[in-house]
């Protein structure tokens, strides 16, 4: 363990909004004790380079939530985090995503190459011992089967920091061997590990440090001797108790106490502040005003009969706004549906067929930010099919979509699909292309183009489609394009141009 702090949580206190039936308007916008929960209250953790940090608490302390803040998939009512860092938060999901869909989709939202998906998932599988289950939805697998899906994601992902909440306790004991290796192999790659448990199995031994959190606080802090005794004397009593009369005053000074500090400071916030305002309305102030601002500002310009040039105007802002391009940070996929060109620094830098399958990386309000030939460049929206990783696409057999393809690609599909991947030189070597150019090249005689990425690896299988007008009235398609899950790929249909591009992640 190094002394780089990679997280840091200082004084964080989240909260959660509790509406109830014949609530006033001024009850709901205005926050007190009557109307929100506090799951995490003044919490300060660090985690440092290379720890292992260990988080007890039993059943509804906020190991959850404090999960979520840490992992930055919340933010805090008050206090401050800092996590700059990749990070993986294993937590049970019940999404219906087949297992396959879910592994590829966070492989995607790791930037993992196209080219590793099939091998990295076939590892995936075979340590998570799921590899006769990848077609079964996520949610109905056991808890032990998803607990073991989430710890080989970490275990070849190796993300610089990984939560695993409550996973240890639904683990076979052959498999808690297979984690505790996958922490030891995380801490020796200097990963830094957050490993939360109700039952603190693993944390007896591969924890450095434990914070013990009760009913939202940290209620005892240090070494592992020192905290995890005193934890599983209270753990015991709290399981002795649970389904009992006693059940609600299990620990009730210590509920009464933090009820009352949140009380207080309340009252200190409301002492201080005549009115606290509810997040969610703070943020149609600032648009309150700027509406009224503009309305004002607009009158003012019809009072004073100053000129209004839109078209100046208009290529004004069109240009500050091309200039001023920001993107939002994205990984994702596009297919060019026409010749397209791919802009950078505002001029046009090259031009791509159609078909072309391409790494969308940002995503701006009129371009997508792609990466080609190792540089920044840019693709009008209108010119492409975005295909979201995390979207949920349909899915179909090869068998329910040959009707609808080029017979010869359908004869000899797996043929085809074997170059895949392949260098450009491999592929006229055997293959005896009609045409060439530099991003695609036509097979001889045949309707079928192999599309090429920026290191010349064939990407894309692109052909005609069949039958079309009947495709759309069996598939109930009202858009211009389809995108559908095929077997181990994806084919998108273009039904302008009735054409097909397939392709694996």
């Amino acid at each position: 363990m190094s002394g780089d702090i990679l997280v840091r949580l200082v004084e964080v206190t989240k909260y959660f909004r509790q509406d109830k039936a014949g609530q006033s308007v001024y009850e709901r916008f205005i926050q007190n004790d009557k109307n929100r929960h506090t799951s995490i209250n003044k919490v300060t953790i660090h985690l440092y380079k290379g720890e292992t940090l260990g988080i007890v608490g039993v059943a509804g302390s906020g190991k959850t939530v404090l999960g979520q803040l840490i992992a930055k998939v919340i933010e805090p009512n008050s206090g401050r985090v800092r996590n700059h860092f990749s990070t993986f938060l294993a937590t049970h999901s019940s999404t219906t995503h087949s297992v396959n869909q879910f592994i590829e989709t966070v492989l995607l939202s790791y930037n993992v190459p196209l080219i590793e998906y099939a091998e990295l998932k076939h590892d995936i599988l075979i340590f998570a011992e799921l590899t006769d289950k990848d077609k079964m939805k996520v949610n109905e697998l056991t808890l032990a089967e998803r607990a073991q899906m989430l710890i080989a994601l970490t275990r070849f992902l190796m993300p610089e920091v990984v939560i695993y909440n409550d996973l240890t306790k639904h683990l076979s004991e052959s498999f808690k061997k297979k984690f505790a290796q996958v922490i030891d192999h995380l801490i020796a790659h200097d990963k830094s590990v957050v490993l939360m448990e109700e039952n603190p199995d693993l944390v007896l031994y591969k924890a450095e440090y434990v914070n013990w959190l009760s009913h939202g606080q940290l209620r005892k802090s240090g070494e592992p001797g020192e905290v995890l005794p005193l934890y599983l004397e209270y753990y015991k009593r709290c399981e002795q108790v649970k389904g009992s009369q006693k059940e609600d005053l299990f620990d009730l000074d210590y509920k009464v106490r933090r009820e009352t500090e949140e009380k207080h400071e309340l009252k200190r916030v409301n002492r201080h502040v005549r009115t606290y305002l509810d997040s969610e309305l703070k943020k149609w102030i600032p648009i309150s005003l700027g509406i009224i601002l503009l309305g004002l500002l607009f009158f003012t310009l019809i009072l004073r009969d100053i000129k209004y040039e839109p078209a100046v105007v208009e290529q004004q802002t069109a240009a500050i706004n091309k200039q001023a391009e920001t993107y939002t940070d994205k990984y994702a996929l596009a297919v060019t549906k026409e010749n397209t060109k791919l802009m950078h620094r505002n001029k046009a830098a090259l031009q791509l067929p159609a078909g072309s399958l391409i790494e969308v990386t940002g995503i701006g309000n009129e371009d997508y930010r792609i990466a080609f030939n190792n540089k920044e460049m840019s693709v009008d929206r209108e010119n492409v099919v975005y295909i979201n990783p995390a979207a949920l696409y349909d899915e179909r057999s090869f068998e329910d979509l040959k009707p609808y393809m080029y017979s010869n690609y359908v004869n000899f599909n797996e043929f085809f699909n074997g170059f895949l991947g392949a260098s450009r030189t491999k592929v006229e070597a055997e293959l005896f292309p009609e045409t060439r150019a530099p991003y695609v090249i036509k097979l001889t005689k045949n309707d079928i183009y192999l599309h090429f990425n920026d290191q010349n690896k064939v990407n894309g299988i692109g052909f005609p489609m069949t039958q079309a007008e009947q495709m759309k009235k069996k598939f109930n398609l009202k858009e211009k394009d389809w995108i559908v899950k095929v077997d181990d790929g994806y084919a998108v249909a273009d039904l302008e141009a009735n054409m097909w591009l397939y392709f694996r992640r």
